[in-house]
């Protein structure tokens, strides 16, 4: 992906970049303007033998919680600052 989106700013091509990264970037512009690519699901993992300790349940759950206050920003319905 990285690439990808050296390669776009650089008007080599287009790339699939996620909105929250690609949003920033003055030089790129989303195609067509407006229009939202349909998203990814996103996973939290753990470890089996870890999912149940006190630590790694407070660090999903932290994880999953800024992931859906950001929501917006991550799917694209709100630009980046």
């Amino acid at each position: 992906m990285l690439l990808q989106f050296g390669a776009a700013k650089v008007e080599l091509g287009m790339a699939i970049v996620s909105c929250f990264i690609a949003d920033r970037e003055p030089a790129l512009m989303r195609v067509p303007p407006g229009r939202l690519c349909q998203s990814m699901p996103a996973w939290v993992l753990t470890h089996p033998e870890l999912k149940t300790t006190e630590r790694v349940r407070v660090c999903v759950w932290h994880l999953v919680d800024g992931i859906k206050d950001r929501e917006a920003l991550i799917t694209g319905q709100q630009p980046s600052a």
